[in-house]
């Protein structure tokens, strides 16, 4: 059997680069991506609560997409060429999900309320974005900036 793409990593196969995980723009991208997937969680929330509330506006609002898929292109950086392969997948995918997401939350202009077939489409694609953001920060370890510097020992007292 031929494998016709690329192959796949895994999270504890991932090569990544220290000194660039740790560089100030990966962290600040990855805190955002952490951020979007809780956005996610978060309108879930609000759609379980009232599924027929006007996504688009939130979805919009939460995800300004150019600003999602720099992050990403950011927090992929640290990885080797087949890693990145592998994130790169996840990250389309995770733009494909928003905007199936946003596609899914559409209302006709006559309508008032969502079906019942309208909100499981709706919840597979919060579905899938959740599980996709989870897959992508399966990849980046926890990190702890160093401690700052010790403050200096008091001065000599000289008597």
């Amino acid at each position: 059997m031929y494998s016709l793409g690329s192959e796949t990593t895994t999270p504890k196969d991932a090569e990544l680069d220290d000194e660039l995980f740790k560089s100030k723009a990966v962290q600040s991208s990855l805190k955002n991506v952490k951020a979007y997937k809780l956005a996610v969680t978060t309108l879930k929330g609000k759609f379980d609560a009232d599924p027929n509330m006007p996504l688009i506006p939130s979805i919009r609002a939460e995800f300004d997409f150019s600003k999602l898929r720099d992050d990403l292109n950011v927090i992929t950086t640290v990885f080797d060429e087949t890693t990145q392969e592998t994130t790169d997948k996840i990250t389309r995918a995770i733009i494909y999900d928003l905007t199936e997401l946003e596609s899914a939350s559409r209302l006709k202009k006559t309508d008032t309320e969502r079906t019942v077939k309208k909100v499981a489409n709706v919840n597979k694609w919060f579905g899938k974005l959740d599980k996709d953001f989870g897959s992508l920060l399966a990849y980046y370890p926890a990190y702890t900036p160093p401690p700052p510097p010790p403050p200096p020992p008091p001065p000599v007292s000289e008597e």
